[in-house]
């Protein structure tokens, strides 16, 4: 004998194959309690498990994915089929169904009801999207980005400014972060001393190139008001290049609590770039490897949608060591590698209710790795 089993905003209703009503389990007439009770798992499998408790039937029929995942929860089988006939009935005329376990009831009074229920359900979902791990990591991830566009646009300025005092600098020290925090801690080229040089972090061979072209410096003299602004300056980027520093720390502990799997693949902060790009780590999980190995590669794909430029092999996964630091004809191969088991990786994270294979799946691919390097050094 068919059962169809209706998860609906009134309650849970079972029917025969005529479509009688079998059993039901009513809901309240309150759309805080319906909307607890429809995102309370627990309870909603413990009111199925009353209900089909002594039906006589292995063919039950279900109108929602929730009700067939909670009965199989129960060790029950069941079909999902919404577009049975009796279903379809019950959305095209609801009401006759409503008044079957709340009695007499208004229609307007019911959609009012619907309404209310769908704005509590909406809110809670949009609560939790954003309380979701990953959600944190891509805006963690947007702010490790745009922090990096500003330090990258304003060092640059710095360096030209301070030029006008010390333009030999300039040419000592091409790091940015090693020029700044030297500016910060003495702006001034002729108060420089081995000490200050030392605690910058300079070795004896570059304190004294740095002192010999203080000494000999064509720059300008700047006032002490102008030399602390430019002081000023750098303090301003070093604080936001540790705050960068700090937030790809973050991230990278983030990552390992919200996909465990995928941070053991790759590298936390490519991981999250990944799912920054992606949407989610969800939607990361239902791409197919051939998308993760380009993406982020938006110019190079447009390149050779447009002009016939030859695709792209790489997107943001380049940015992995083991990609990065390969031979350029085995990128692509690696590429390839990695994406495949970013994926598997991924979608673990999210279906894999809590288990972690991500030793297993990079063991698979460090084994890969040395098998390419013994390819190249046989050829070489």
């Amino acid at each position: 004998m068919k059962v169809y089993v209706a998860l609906q905003p009134y309650g849970i209703m079972l029917f025969d194959e005529k479509g009688a009503l079998l059993r039901s389990s009513p809901f309240p007439r309150d759309p805080e309690i319906i909307a607890r009770t429809l995102r309370d798992g627990t309870r909603l499998k413990e009111i199925l498990k009353e209900l089909i408790s002594g039906i006589d039937s292995d063919n039950l029929i279900v109108n929602d994915a929730s009700l067939k995942t909670l009965l199989e929860e129960l060790g029950v089988n069941s079909l999902l089929s919404p577009e049975e006939k009796l279903f379809r009935e019950m959305r095209k005329s609801p009401m006759k169904y409503v008044s079957q376990i709340w009695g007499d009831l208004k229609q307007k009074d019911y959609f009012y009801l619907l309404n209310e229920l769908g704005v509590l359900l909406t809110r809670s979902r949009v609560r939790e999207k954003l309380s979701s791990l990953d959600q944190q990591v891509i805006k963690a991830v947007d702010f490790i980005d745009h922090s990096n566009k500003a330090l990258n646009v304003v060092a640059p300025t710095i360096r030209e400014w301070y030029s006008i005092h010390f333009p030999e600098l300039n040419d000592l020290l091409e790091d940015h972060y090693e020029f700044i925090k030297l500016v910060s801690m003495e702006p001034d080229r002729n108060k420089l001393k081995e000490e200050i040089l030392s605690r910058a972090g300079f070795d004896e061979k570059k304190v004294r190139k740095i002192l010999e072209a203080a000494r000999n410096s064509i720059g300008a003299e700047l006032d002490e008001e102008d030399l602390q602004a430019i002081r000023k300056a750098a303090s301003s980027w070093l604080a936001l290049y540790e705050a960068k520093r700090e937030m790809e720390s973050y991230v990278e502990d983030l990552m390992r609590r919200a996909a465990p799997n995928l941070s053991a693949v790759v590298h936390p902060l490519v991981g999250a770039r990944l799912i920054a790009i992606a949407g989610s780590l969800e939607r990361l999980a239902n791409l197919p490897a051939s998308s993760v190995q380009i993406l982020g590669a938006h110019k190079a794909i447009f390149m050779h949608l447009t002009r016939g430029a030859k695709p792209p092999k790489h997107g943001v996964i380049f940015q992995a060591k083991e990609v990065r630091n390969a031979p350029k004809n085995l990128r692509g191969k690696i590429a390839r590698l990695l994406a495949t088991k970013i994926v598997i990786a991924a979608r673990v994270d999210v279906y894999g209710g809590g288990k972690f294979i991500g030793d297993r799946l990079r063991k698979e691919i460090d084994e890969k790795l040395r098998k390419y390097a013994e390819v190249v050094g046989s050829e070489g």
